[in-house]
């Protein structure tokens, strides 16, 4: 009688509500329920509160379908492809995509959604389809050949994710012969010692991957993990035009064989290849600024200190800054170096610290719940140099990703946009230098 009570009751409602307290803690539509009951029948399946399926996967397309238990529930949802899922389970989780296991596979991929994730509510079918608009003014990048992960998970009412990930995975189909074509070719270094491309291509071919760096890392690269994983996991994408007018070359760090290898992409998802080849001779030797040394670091619930060494101390100039490593990223793509960011904003000037007593310690007690970069920078007449430490001071077993003692240029590169590659902005993904080189 209850049941029938509630049932009928709900049947000339528009929502049935379920209220603990003086809270609501559930509700859906009376049009979607045929009745209530306490026990779950035989015969009935417990509705998941939000889960994901493949419906069809082409050369650049991906569709999807997201269910939910009801209308109201809210989620984020993410594409992303396996050479890219692979760099964030090596540089965060120290382990790699045939090693994962499922726990820490689902906390990567709960990191990355921050990075590549939509926000979407109810039932709904999406479609990820190369160089379209994703609806922000970024285009998605969905290519031939490659392994996708797909994940869900349900939001709070803060927007922050839930308790249930759904997590699958596919396969797009491989990629034929292109009609079009592509064709580069090395012509020097410009003023700044950096390499110079030609690069041309029919007007059939939408965009185009780059893949450069030392020749025999490279050969290295791509026999063992393959071509189209190396190239999608290092290299950048950008339009023809983008790489035709941009003043900026590729870095030479010393004598070698230097390789540049490009894949075009045209509408229907084929693939049009090129490549050259070039012994390189840096023009000068910038000298080194001076050497930071990391002596011990902490983190762990919202808590970092880093203590740290500068030699020689007598620095001009010594900053430490901590950002969101997202946002400085961001900042990266625009053309400012990471000793413009070092220095800018809330910097904290320890330039007087470091020529007393050649060493600071850096201790913060709020750091925010996200992915943190820590900057340290220091120059003097020689040079400057930057470590960078990525870091999350929030989640429990994440590891440290530093990368110490970066050489910065005298002089920043030109500001622009880096079109980005792995569906969404450069802003939201892994930074890679302006001009990225595999060595």
């Amino acid at each position: 009688m209850i049941i029938t009570g509630m049932a009928a009751t709900a049947s000339a409602q528009e929502t049935i509500y379920m209220i603990k307290g003086d809270k609501v803690v559930a509700k859906m539509n009376a049009e979607d329920v045929d009745y209530i009951s306490f026990e779950l029948p035989d015969g009935v399946k417990d509705q998941e509160k939000v889960a994901i399926e493949v419906n069809e996967t082409g050369k650049n397309y991906i569709t999807y379908s997201v269910t939910t238990a009801n209308q109201n529930t809210t989620y984020a949802h993410m594409v992303i492809d396996e050479p890219t899922l692979n760099i964030f389970l090596q540089s965060y989780y120290d382990t790699t995509i045939d090693q994962v296991v499922p726990e820490v596979l689902e906390a990567c991929l709960r990191m990355c959604m921050t990075h590549f994730g939509y926000a979407g509510q109810g039932n709904a079918t999406y479609r990820m389809q190369d160089n379209e608009d994703d609806g922000s003014g970024h285009k998605f990048n969905i290519v031939a050949g490659l392994n996708y992960y797909l994940a869900v998970c349900e939001l709070n009412n803060d927007d922050t994710l839930g308790e249930t990930m759904k997590i699958t995975d596919t396969a797009t189909k491989k990629a034929d012969v292109s009609a079009g074509n592509v064709s580069v070719s090395y012509k020097g270094q410009n003023e700044a010692g950096q390499a110079m491309f030609d690069f041309n291509g029919s007007d059939d071919i939408l965009r185009i991957y780059t893949l450069y760096g030392h020749k025999d890392v490279m050969e290295a690269f791509i026999q063992i993990y393959g071509y189209e994983y190396t190239m999608f996991a290092f290299g950048q994408v950008w339009t023809l035009d983008e790489l035709k007018n941009d003043p900026n070359g590729w870095q030479v760090d010393e004598e070698t064989d230097y390789a540049m290898y490009i894949l075009g992409v045209d509408a229907n998802g084929d693939w049009a290849k090129d490549e050259t080849f070039a012994r390189i001779t840096p023009i000068a030797q910038e000298k080194e600024g001076p050497k930071i040394s990391i002596f011990s670091k902490s983190k762990g619930e919202g808590k970092v200190s880093v203590n740290f060494e500068i030699t020689p101390s007598n620095v001009t100039e010594a900053y430490v800054r901590l950002m969101n490593e997202t946002n400085l990223d961001d900042r990266l793509n625009m053309g400012y170096t990471l000793a413009d960011l070092a220095a800018g904003g809330d910097a904290t000037d320890v330039t007087s610290d470091i020529n007393k007593f050649g060493e600071y310690t850096y201790t913060n007690n709020e750091v925010p719940n996200e992915w943190m970069s820590l900057l340290i920078m220091a120059k003097n007449e020689d040079g400057t140099t930057v470590t960078r430490m990525n870091f999350h001071a929030h989640l429990d077993g994440s590891q440290w990703a530093i990368n110490e003692n970066i050489n910065v240029p005298a002089t920043s590169a030109a500001k622009k946009h880096i079109t980005s590659k792995n569906n969404m902005p450069a802003a939201r993904k892994l930074n890679k230098a302006p001009k990225f080189s595999l060595k």
